[in-house]
């Protein structure tokens, strides 16, 4: 949160050119040493296989900072308690995170609430946020920027956009 103004200051960012009142939701990630030395102490924390070394006690009293891996749902969880937010800021998390928590929170707002989101519409819905997180590298023809239009029907569609061919 602390490079914020730092950003919005610099000459030629639109937010140094007016006045803002954005209301933004942060999202940490960080997790306390001790909360890892516990999970370790208890044979919790598995290894991501041979070509990682084997977590040791001296790497977790030794790391500056420990932070774990988030998926959507902190993401969803911020944006229900705070509605009317303009920005989140998020600690690591997998790249479509924030794209398909965005998602899932909009169809939820739209529909009724007793009816759940389907696993295949949650799907559709990360496959979008990895095209989106990607640009559009991944798509044809290849671009830096995309536009995802997600429809009541939970179908989506996506637009690569090369902005280098714009007239301007």
């Amino acid at each position: 949160m602390s490079i914020l103004p730092s950003i919005s200051s610099k000459p030629r960012n639109l937010l140094s050119c007016r006045s803002y009142n954005f209301k933004t939701l942060s999202i940490y990630s960080n997790i306390s040493k001790s909360v890892v030395q516990k999970s370790f102490e208890a044979g919790e924390i598995v290894g991501c296989g041979t070509a990682v070394p084997k977590l040791t006690v001296s790497d977790i009293e030794d790391a500056v900072t420990i932070v774990a891996q988030m998926g959507p749902e902190p993401f969803i969880d911020a944006m229900e308690e705070q509605p009317d937010f303009d920005i989140i800021i998020g600690g690591r998390s997998y790249d479509p995170s924030p794209f398909t928590a965005f998602a899932i929170h909009n169809a939820k707002l739209a529909q009724s609430s007793a009816k759940k989101l389907t696993d295949a519409q949650i799907g559709g819905f990360t496959h979008m946020g990895k095209l989106m997180e990607c640009g559009a590298h991944c798509a044809t023809p290849k671009s830096s920027t995309a536009l995802a239009t997600i429809y009541r029907s939970y179908s989506l569609r996506f637009f690569s956009h090369d902005l280098t061919n714009e007239s301007h």
